[in-house]
């Protein structure tokens, strides 16, 4: 990973190995391998999503909601895609939450294939 990365910013734990410092993070978003500090947690850990979109793929592609379209990853926020996230929200399927430097596990940044 490069040093010129955006998600660089504000980051203030790290690990050293052979003099290279590398970012960590509480957490690791399931679509795109983003260090979190912040986000969505869906299904108790299961996932976790850094933005509404990656938060949207994952009902679509995991959890079958199917109805959700290319369209309704971007913004403005479709009607469609409100109503689906706040029924999900009501049925406990996700929450958005805070972690600090001390949660655990702590992640490298990554690139993944979701």
């Amino acid at each position: 990973m490069s040093n010129s990365s955006p998600y660089l910013c504000g980051v203030n734990q790290s690990k050293h190995m052979d003099n290279i410092t590398t970012p960590r993070y509480p957490r690791q978003c399931s679509v795109t391998g983003r260090g979190m500090y912040d986000g969505y947690c869906i299904d108790n850990g299961m996932y976790y999503a850094s933005d509404v979109s990656s938060l949207a793929i994952i009902l679509r592609d995991k959890y079958g909601f199917r109805e959700i379209t290319d369209a309704d990853l971007t913004l403005p926020m479709t009607d469609s895609l409100q109503a689906i996230l706040d029924d999900t929200y009501e049925d406990e399927l996700w929450y958005y939450t805070e972690w600090s430097d001390d949660d655990e596990p702590n992640y490298d940044e990554i690139e993944l294939e979701f």
